[in-house]
Parts: C-alpha cells; sequence; structure tokens
C-alpha cells in the first residue's frame, strides 16, 4: 500500500512520535509510506530508515493560510507520481489540506485526534474528519462522539503505541553524574513546557516528598514557552538545587534509566504517550485521574492514580513507589507486559492498516 502522512512538523512530542513510529512500523510490513510536514526534531528518525519525507511550509494553525495552497500544489503532483492510495492527516490544519488534496484527486483520507478539541461551531460544522476518525484513547473516543457530534460508526479506536525497549544495563551513577543529579531518588516528567502538562502541580507535590524523602530530587525533560514560569515557581519554593530542567531529546532509554518514579500531572490528556514510554522502560507511572491516563494506568495494577489537582495525594504516591520496592517491581513489570499485548506500535500499527482497508474496499 503506498500512504502519505501528513502532519505539521516532527519536532518533539507526541503526534512527531506517533508519526514516526507509524512510519517505522509501516516499513517493516513492506508498504510504501511518505512523510510530508515542516520538519523537525525527529525528522532523521525517518531518513535513517530511508522513508522519504517531504518537507513543507505548514507552519501555522491557520485553515486559511496561503501555505496550504503552495502545500496542495507541491503534494498534488507528488500523489500522482507515487500513486498514493490513501492520506493520513494527523493535525486541523493537515485536515483542511487532505479534504482538498482528496476532492480534487477523487483518493480518500483518514484523521487521527490526539487530544482534545475546542468543541468550536465551524469544527463542528466543517469537520474535515475524513472517511475514518482514530481516537488514540477512549477518552478522545468520547470527546469525538459528545462534543465534537462526530458519528460513532466514523471513529474507530487505535491505542497510540510505542516500542517495547530492551532491558540493558545502564551505567545509572554515570549518567545522574552528567545530568548534575545526586545519588538520591529520582522523580521523572517528560512533557513540552505548557500549562496544560502540570508541571507546577509537580513541583508543588515535590515540596512534600521532600519532607519525608530529603535526598529526592526531580528531573524535568522537555522544552517550551512556559520555562520562565516554571523557572520562576522553583525559585519561588526554593527547590532549585532539587529540581533541574534538561532539553527534550530524541533517545530517552538513558533518561528513563535513572528515574525511580515517572509522573504524568497533566490537566487534560489524550493518552499520555510519555507515560507509555517510561512504563517501557519499566519505569513505575504516576497520573492524575483523568482523560486518556486512565486507559494506560490501572490503579495498583500499572501505575497508581490520584485526583487531579490533589498535590498531598500526589506526593503521597510517589513516596509510596520510591519506598515500597515491590510495588514498584510489580506495576512496573505488569505495565511492561501490558504495552507488549495492547499499546505496542506494532499493535498501533497492524490496526491502523485494517482501517486503511476498510476505507479503500
Amino acid at each position: 500500500m503506498n500512504i502519505l502522512i501528513l502532519t505539521t512538523h516532527l519536532n518533539f512530542g507526541g503526534i512527531a512520535s506517533y508519526v514516526v513510529n507509524l512510519a517505522l512500523e509501516f516499513k517493516k510490513m513492506g508498504h510504501d509510506v511518505f512523510v510530508a510536514s515542516s520538519g523537525g526534531d525527529l525528522a532523521d528518525h525517518l531518513l535513517k530508515e530511508n522513508i522519504v519525507h517531504i518537507g513543507l511550509n505548514l507552519r501555522t494553525k491557520s485553515e486559511l493560510s496561503p501555505k496550504l495552497i503552495f502545500a496542495f500544489l507541491r503534494l498534488k503532483g507528488l500523489i500522482k507520481e507515487k500513486n498514493i492510495e490513501i492520506i493520513h492527516a494527523q493535525t486541523r490544519v493537515t485536515q483542511v489540506l487532505s479534504f482538498f488534496l482528496s476532492r480534487a484527486l477523487s483518493i480518500p483520507y483518514v484523521t487521527t485526534c490526539h487530544g482534545y478539541f475546542k468543541p468550536k461551531l465551524a469544527r463542528k460544522i466543517f469537520g474535515f474528519w475524513g472517511r475514518r476518525v482514530i481516537a488514540i484513547s477512549g477518552a478522545v473516543r468520547k470527546h469525538l462522539i459528545e462534543d465534537l457530534k462526530v458519528r460513532q460508526a466514523r471513529i474507530k479506536l487505535v491505542y497510540n503505541g510505542v516500542a517495547l525497549n530492551p532491558k540493558k544495563d545502564y551505567p545509572i551513577n554515570a549518567i545522574k553524574k552528567r545530568l548534575g543529579l545526586s545519588e538520591g531518588p529520582v522523580v521523572g516528567m517528560v512533557a513540552r513546557l505548557s500549562p496544560v502538562k502540570g508541571h507546577l502541580y509537580l513541583i508543588s507535590a515535590m515540596k512534600h516528598v521532600l519532607s519525608i524523602e530529603p535526598y529526592a530530587q526531580l528531573l524535568i525533560v522537555g522544552d517550551g514557552p512556559y520555562k520562565k514560569v516554571i523557572t520562576d515557581f522553583i525559585n519561588e519554593l526554593k527547590l532549585r538545587d532539587k529540581v533541574h530542567i534538561i532539553p527534550s531529546r530524541a533517545e530517552l532509554g538513558e533518561i528513563f534509566s535513572v528515574m525511580d518514579v515517572f509522573v504524568s500531572p497533566s490537566i487534560q490528556e489524550g493518552l499520555g504517550l510519555s507515560i507509555l514510554e517510561a512504563q517501557s522502560n519499566l519505569v513505575p507511572c504516576v497520573g492524575f485521574r483523568i482523560g486518556g491516563i486512565t486507559d494506560v494506568i490501572e490503579h495498583e495494577v500499572t501505575g497508581l492514580l490520584v485526583e487531579q489537582f490533589d498535590i498531598k495525594a500526589l506526593a503521597q504516591a510517589v513516596v509510596r513507589l520510591i519506598r515500597d520496592k515491590y510495588l514498584s517491581r510489580s506495576i512496573a513489570k505488569t505495565a511492561y507486559d501490558l504495552i507488549g499485548e495492547k499499546f505496542s506500535s506494532k499493535i498501533m500499527s497492524e490496526k491502523t492498516i485494517n482501517v486503511y482497508k476498510e476505507v479503500l474496499a
């Protein structure tokens, strides 16, 4: 099958990881896959595997941007040349672009909904969802039906997936030293620096954690415009020596190897890809009981859940996993096994191909 995946960019984040994982698995399955975007941090992952990346200037959030016209003209010729059979759009802008490409060339398109949209009237009337909409979690599926009024029959639930990472013996002490960490337990978080990701709740919780576990430390991995707010808050709580922020990176295996607990304090989450990545590296996880996080964490089975915004409960859950090594190992192993059964990139890709086949039938 000849497949074109469209996304706005390939900078670090859930959508870019989804696109790269999907493309790599499609190639393994023997499909010809092309990715078109504005490029970004993860583009090299495609090039290393000889997957064609078409560079477009799609860095816009406007559905009316003239950039879509230039992208349309470029892709129209490529779709004919490469005999593309189906288009898969990942963002609102690329949904609109796919709609017009589909109309012009009589090629079907599908979309993936990665999270939550404001239920604007224009989005309800002009959905541009394609023949099928893939929801990455049960929570997103519910959002599509109840808030955006997408017909249930049009939606396919295909969980986002990650690669299962082989167990490695990392030089943990050397990695900690390189990252500026001490020998104490490490609480970790990987997310773009944005208000919706809830960094301030975890930093507040660390104040409580440190009153019980004084050698604990927090490692935040991510980039974004919210960094100054976060660093100011760290300074306000006098936690400068206990909270470390490092930039995003493509390879996270070493980073996860030093974490004793991973936390996702997001206030809104389509699924929680970073949780799956932590689980695939055998790191026990804590998250707020919201959205798609409840799809990937079953309380006391594959992680710990606490009520949203409950800072004290969040701190208690972190301390519990630091101290209870048996529980930590148990939920980490159970979560790791579940990824292979339900949340692997291989399963995600196979189910996505089945959606394509249904559309093309």
